[in-house]
């Protein structure tokens, strides 16, 4: 009997791809055919034979997955803390532009 794999398994593996690309600035073409080096890379692994996150599936976790849960924690932390102060000193600018406005 072969024991196959969660489909979680395949969905967090897509999301670290995606924190990867994210985290180290790659742009979302890097992930073009990923899942054929990773299945070239790693031929014994069930997850690396169903990971498909191409640019496109990419740029959705982060857009529809990722970004809403860090904006979410964000704004519970902002929430939750003290108030604050923003200060922007523009006196350094050559450009007066009025940035913080």
């Amino acid at each position: 009997m072969q024991v196959g794999i969660a489909k979680n398994d395949t969905l967090t593996s897509e999301i670290w791809w995606s924190l990867k690309v994210i985290s180290f600035h790659y742009s979302y073409k890097s992930a073009a055919g990923i899942n054929l080096l990773f299945q070239k890379m790693f031929p014994d692994s069930k997850i690396a034979a169903n990971f498909q996150c191409s640019d496109t599936k990419t740029a959705y976790l982060t857009k529809f997955g990722i970004m809403p849960h860090f904006k979410s924690l964000l704004t519970q932390k902002v929430a939750d803390s003290d108030p604050f102060v923003l200060l922007f000193d523009e006196s350094l600018n050559k450009n007066q532009m009025k940035l913080m406005d």
